[in-house]
């Protein structure tokens, strides 16, 4: 205990840190949760539930647009900030530019998937493109942020859309209905990106073809991650609506996303010391690694009482802020995922605060890619024998399965890297 105090003590601005991160965070996270909170009293729950899937299939594009270049840019700015300085702006650049590519790219598959299989409505697909490339955008700029230690300035400027766009959102949606929602979130994004831009303060805008080359490669890994963590997540949802569940979609909306709240810190925490790793990985400090590594068991500890605080805490929230949905169909569904918590807060702080930043994102993606693929073939089998429930505890199996080798394999290949 007195090596976690005087840790504590020595890294006090990394607490300075996570403080604005979550500030900055939860007011982005905040405005979807408001945004799906006052869509659930306003549209019914079929509508509800086609809002919630045309949501879900705009993240597996937002995946694809972004595809890891928030984590690389981040690792790479962090990087050279103690090679070279005079070369970060260099990388933004770079970043920009590869970002363009790969939306350039999502737009025309986006276009291609809706002729011959989403067949969207119009203006929900014109709506949905233009999110593609400011929700892309913003999470560039968040990992720009994130690598450049400005947490504070990220966290400001985040707030101040919320502020604006969230009175309007009750009149939109009420108004315009789906249409609403859509525009909220178009409307909110564009103020953030524009204010991102803006305090970015990008001096010199030469890029450099070999920055754009290990920018691309090492987002390439964590982007076919992120679409392996897609497999195993929310294409649950797309499948429930292919099954004609579109109601239980927005039951399934709404415990994932509370489930998400929960883990969100985590995540948070591991992206605030990323830097911090990413330089002790680049300067060679080894032995500090391990040790940070063998106090994780706190984070555990810390999962295990948020489990327990959302068994019992959890049936009361949902039926003050969702009374509209708290029956047996939400709390099945919720049981499950309490399960999920502490191996998913671990695995939050491990995979964001240690394995992407120091460069073993192989590891993620070949995991998270080889669960998402068995998520989808248990899902089909699963609801079949259970109905809908049965894609919550394909899910289940397989988050557990992943959780649990992402931590031993990264444990064995880290000692193999950094022997004492």
């Amino acid at each position: 205990m007195n090596d976690v105090i005087s840790f504590i003590r020595k890294y006090q601005f990394l607490g300075t840190n996570y403080f604005w991160k979550i500030i900055q965070k939860f007011s982005r996270v905040f405005i979807d949760f408001m945004i799906l909170y006052i869509s659930s009293f306003l549209l019914d729950p079929i509508l509800f539930g086609a809002y919630q899937f045309l949501i879900i299939l705009l993240g597996f594009f937002v995946i694809l647009g972004e595809f890891g270049l928030s984590v690389s840019v981040s690792k790479y700015i962090a990087e050279f900030g103690i090679k070279d300085k005079e070369k970060i702006d260099s990388i933004i650049v770079s970043s920009i530019i590869t970002y363009f590519i790969y939306c350039f790219i999502v737009f025309f598959i986006f276009i291609i998937s809706n002729v011959f299989f989403l067949n969207i409505n119009t203006n929900y697909l014109l709506y949905l493109i233009l999110l593609l490339f400011l929700i892309s955008g913003t999470n560039l700029f968040d990992g720009i942020f994130i690598g450049t230690k400005k947490f504070k300035i990220s966290s400001l400027i985040t707030l101040i859309p919320g502020i604006i766009v969230l009175p309007l959102s009750y009149i939109l949606i009420s108004t315009f209905s789906i249409n609403g929602a859509l525009l909220i979130h178009i409307f909110y994004y564009s103020l953030l990106i524009i204010l991102m831009i803006k305090f970015s303060k990008i001096k010199n805008f030469h890029y450099d073809k070999r920055f754009i080359n290990i920018i691309l490669k090492y987002s390439l890994i964590i982007g076919f991650a992120g679409v392996g963590s897609f497999l195993y997540t929310y294409i649950d949802a797309l499948i429930l609506e292919q099954f004609g569940y579109t109601i239980e979609v927005g039951y399934y909306q709404i415990v994932f996303n509370i489930f998400n709240l929960i883990i969100l810190p985590c995540s948070l925490f591991g992206q605030v010391i990323s830097p911090y790793i990413t330089q002790i990985g680049t300067k060679k400090e080894f032995n500090r690694i391990i040790v940070y590594l063998r106090k994780i068991w706190i984070i555990d500890i810390i999962g295990i009482l948020i489990a327990l605080g959302a068994f019992l805490v959890g049936p009361s929230f949902f039926r003050i802020f969702f009374p509209k949905y708290s029956n047996e169909i939400l709390f099945s569904i919720w049981n499950i995922f309490l399960i999920l918590i502490p191996f998913k807060i671990h695995n939050a702080v491990l995979i964001h605060g240690f394995i992407y930043p120091l460069g073993e994102g192989k590891t993620t993606m070949s995991l998270v890619l080889l669960g998402g693929v068995f998520n989808v073939i248990l899902d089909y089998p699963f609801i079949i024998l259970m109905g809908f429930i049965g894609v919550v505890y394909s899910t289940l199996i397989i988050h557990l399965i992943v959780v649990i080798l992402t931590s031993i394999i990264f444990y064995i290949r880290i000692k193999r890297k950094f022997p004492k």
